[in-house]
């Protein structure tokens, strides 16, 4: 894998692959209304597939890397004619990385390009499993060049967020906690929060437990385990909150993950 280490110093961004696979869709895919607690990336093969979004109908071209946002409200559906042959990937990232659908040509014959197809020769294969992530790794940072970074200047929003990611597991974090933590009240706090991250508190909180559990699912944790780490201390509780975000029970989740993009 020689094109991929002499890449290595491109790798900038943090993540964690909840799901990926790759996929000629059934006639029955779609989603209606999706609001989504990971980033949906999407490398499109073929097919004739739409997204849409904020009242926009786009097409999904062939040889386009699409990002979808993370609680953001979406539908998807294609043709079953011709259906959507796609990489996809389901990824716990930066929430800034992108508010809006983001829509990257990929040029044929690039490095990045020729990554792409790597990913597809692999991308089943659990023994190369590393460098997929690797290869995931540059193609997520290419990306984010091309993107306008959700940047803010707020030096207490950034404290907030790193208190979330490491505290995500204590059953007493809510917004009051955070708004006391920058020392605000809890509607200033609340509204400069998701002008920083086009995102409520309570929802990325929620957002990053149910990823987190989903991870520690998939890894073989119990489903009382799963949601214990993630600050719930009722399993019913969880499995709830868990089922409304994933719309499927940690149970099921756990037994057969989800299987299309």
């Amino acid at each position: 894998m020689l094109l991929i280490t002499s890449y290595k110093d491109y790798m900038k961004y943090n993540f964690e692959m909840i799901w990926n696979g790759g996929t000629v869709c059934p006639e029955n895919w779609g989603m209606k209304n999706e609001i989504a607690t990971f980033h949906r990336v999407y490398y499109v093969y073929g097919g004739e597939a739409y997204c849409n979004i904020d009242d926009k109908v786009i097409r999904l071209e062939k040889g386009h890397l699409y990002l979808l946002p993370v609680m953001h409200e979406y539908s998807m559906w294609h043709n079953p004619e011709n259906p959507l042959d796609v990489l996809w990937f389901h990824v716990e990232t930066d929430i800034r990385l992108c508010v809006q659908i983001e829509d990257i040509k990929i040029e044929e014959n690039t490095v990045i390009y020729n990554l792409f197809e790597t990913v597809r020769i692999i991308t089943d294969d659990s023994e190369h499993y590393e460098e997929l992530l690797e290869i995931f790794g540059i193609i997520l940072s290419f990306a984010a060049e091309k993107i306008p970074f959700n940047t803010m200047s707020s030096k207490r929003m950034q404290s907030v967020m790193k208190y979330i990611d490491n505290n995500y597991g204590d059953p007493e974090l809510d917004v009051d906690t955070l708004a006391e933590l920058v020392k605000m009240d809890r509607s200033s706090f609340s509204r400069k929060f998701k002008k920083a991250f086009n995102i409520a508190p309570k929802q990325y909180i929620y957002a990053k437990r149910m990823n987190k559990a989903a991870q520690e699912l998939a890894r073989g944790a119990s489903v009382y385990q799963a949601g214990n780490l993630v600050g719930y201390l009722d399993e019913k509780s969880f499995s709830r909150a868990f089922k409304r975000y994933m719309e499927v029970t940690p149970s099921e989740y756990r037994k057969c993950r989800v299987t299309l993009p």
